[in-house]
């Protein structure tokens, strides 16, 4: 998933770089976590009853953050808005 939003916070004010190299040639440190955009169960942040059980797990209902902006998505609504803006984003890096 990390690769699809070229390695970026995908929250629209931050954009922060979620991966780098370690003084190992052969590794890299990850600092990006994976979120739902929508909750993936009853009770979560964000929990639409209308979604299927598939529409909830596909990866059009993920978006990938760095730790501290999944932190702050966990504690309110806003993830649902910020992958339209990473889309965009991320084709103009690519093209």
């Amino acid at each position: 998933m990390h690769a699809r939003t070229v390695n970026r916070c995908a929250n629209p004010d931050c954009g922060a770089v979620t991966s780098g190299q370690t003084d190992d040639p052969y590794s890299a440190v990850n600092v990006g976590e994976a979120a739902h955009i929508y909750g993936a169960h009853p009770g979560s942040a964000r929990y639409d009853p209308r979604m299927t059980s598939d529409e909830r797990s596909a990866i059009s209902n993920a978006i990938w953050l760095c730790s501290n902006c999944h932190k702050l998505v966990l504690a309110c609504a806003g993830s649902a808005l910020w992958h339209r803006p990473l889309r965009r984003r991320s084709r103009r890096v690519i093209s």
